[in-house]
């Protein structure tokens, strides 16, 4: 009798205790889904604002129809310059600036293949080996890389750029596309940039603070090709114990 008794009331926990488990595994995974659906919205909410304060005026761009917008995500503030359209004939010029928040200041080390998502440079071609070059600006280094942009048939010849500035509270990369059949120069490029104007007040106080000291600096664009040195002596005979 003692026995029956037992195995029923042990019967009754290990039920009790299976459901507790699936209601725990419920809750676990329902808290899980929250947090990323929370995370997802943070990041990818866009709030346009009025502010536009960065431009690049240079008479290279100047006859290009240009677009500005400046929006808030879960990056942090964010504005896109534009001269020219990609699936022109002409000349194309985008610029993506970042402000980041405080728990993405590593936004600073994005590579220029990170570029902006747009339909048109899915097909984007690197050549191999990549021919890389560094860039200076008064404002500081910025790598750039040449690649190819296949756009509705037509072949265009471009620049991905990312800037390696110190301050990681102001970061941009983009691109830079010539002329049909044209290859951009990475000196002019590195002008461009050069000439970065900040109209107003950032939103961010670090980045105000970068921009108003390097801009007192004196204009400065050149452009070189990454070397890479080997070391050609040969290899040192293995130790003897």
């Amino acid at each position: 009798m003692m026995s029956s008794q037992f195995r029923g009331a042990l019967g009754t926990a290990g039920t009790a205790f299976r459901y507790a488990f699936l209601l725990s595994g419920t809750l676990f995974f329902g808290i899980v889904a929250l947090a990323v659906w929370r995370g997802w919205s943070a990041v990818s909410s866009v709030v346009p604002t009025a502010s536009e304060p960065v431009q690049i005026t240079v008479p290279e761009l100047a006859r290009l129809k240009p677009s500005n917008k400046a929006w808030k995500s879960g990056f942090g503030w964010q504005q896109e310059v534009q001269y020219g359209r990609i699936y022109d004939r002409d000349t194309d010029f985008r610029l993506l600036v970042t402000m980041p928040s405080q728990t993405l200041q590593n936004l600073s080390s994005a590579s220029f293949t990170q570029l902006p998502d747009i339909r048109e440079f899915a097909r984007a071609r690197y050549s191999y080996p990549q021919t890389h070059y560094d860039l200076e600006t008064r404002f500081g280094p910025i790598r750039a890389a040449q690649f190819e942009a296949d756009v509705d048939g037509r072949i265009k010849l471009c620049l991905g750029y990312a800037s390696r500035f110190d301050n990681a509270s102001f970061t941009y990369r983009g691109w830079f596309c010539e002329a049909n059949g044209a290859r951009p120069s990475p000196s002019a490029l590195a002008c461009m940039l050069d000439r970065l104007v900040i109209a107003g007040r950032l939103p961010s106080a670090g980045a105000q603070a970068f921009i108003d000291t390097m801009a007192k600096r004196p204009g400065r664009c050149t452009a070189d090709p990454v070397s890479q040195t080997v070391d050609t002596r040969p290899p040192r005979p293995p130790r003897r114990l």
